[in-house]
């Protein structure tokens, strides 16, 4: 039996004996947490049965198949478009490791607006990073006016829910990371026990100072060791570039900033 005839298969069954059907399978959603008031909905269980048992032909419009045995249907499940991915245990043993079902449905919901959102600004980073920051021959070489557009878009795709308030240039990632007020603690923690320990660690008062980026107000804290490259970060400000040697951190919040500094250097 053919993947595409076992499918037929299924969907005849599942019409005449859903109840029968239902305990051979596994009909699972697959979403993130900002889809889990959609996935969670009676709605969403009931038009995905629906659909199984009243669109039962394999033509391409109902369901589909392709190659290397991949089969599914594409509709709209509570308002919202979805794949419908249909396994059997014969010809996707891999998808039944710790089961005793024979078959299985995965609805996949399109991303939402906030996903979609987070995936645009993501590419667009990576792409307008490329731009910003080129390495050849082990030097950094950076655009100032596309840092600019990078800050720009990471202040854009900062997780306010999340609770981020600080960002910076992470040298080994070579990525721009944001940080919540927890992390931001913990960290200077870490940085606390490091001057303890007498790692070279400088913070100049003068190095706190306010900068533009796309005309907000961003607090800035420095922290440069022996040694330490120029932050490219500096380059992406309104005025003329802030060029320091260390790492500058971004805080939204200049009491969070104040009370960090002021704590690491008393």
């Amino acid at each position: 039996m053919s993947p595409k005839s076992e499918l037929e298969l299924y969907l005849a069954i599942f019409k005449l004996s859903p109840k029968k059907m239902v305990n051979d399978s596994i009909i699972m959603v697959e979403s993130t947490k900002d889809d889990k008031e959609w996935s969670d909905d009676d709605s969403t269980a009931y038009q995905i049965y629906t659909y199984i048992m009243t669109h039962s032909k394999v033509d391409g419009k109902d369901w589909s198949c392709g190659e290397f045995g991949s089969r599914w249907a594409d509709t709209i499940i509570n308002g919202r478009q979805c794949i419908l991915s249909f396994y059997s245990k014969k010809f996707n043993p891999d998808q039944f490791m710790d089961t005793d079902k024979k078959y299985k449905i995965i609805i996949t919901p399109e991303q939402s607006k906030k996903q979609a959102k987070r995936t645009r600004i993501a590419e667009e980073f990576d792409e307008i990073e490329k731009k910003a920051i080129k390495r050849e021959n082990g030097h950094t070489i950076v655009n100032g006016a596309e840092m600019k557009k990078l800050l720009h878009k990471a202040i854009e795709g900062r997780r306010k829910s999340k609770g981020e308030t600080m960002f910076f240039y992470h040298r080994k990632a070579q990525d721009i990371n944001w940080a919540t007020n927890d992390e931001i603690h913990q960290q200077a923690k870490i940085w606390k026990k490091q001057m303890k320990d007498g790692v070279s660690i400088t913070i100049l008062k003068h190095n706190c100072q306010t900068k533009l980026i796309n005309g907000e107000e961003w607090y800035i804290l420095v922290l440069s060791e022996d040694g330490s490259p120029i932050d490219p970060t500096g380059m992406g400000i309104d005025d003329s570039s802030f060029i320091v040697n260390g790492l500058i951190y971004w805080f939204k919040h200049k009491a969070s900033r104040d009370t960090i500094f002021e704590w690491l250097t008393k």
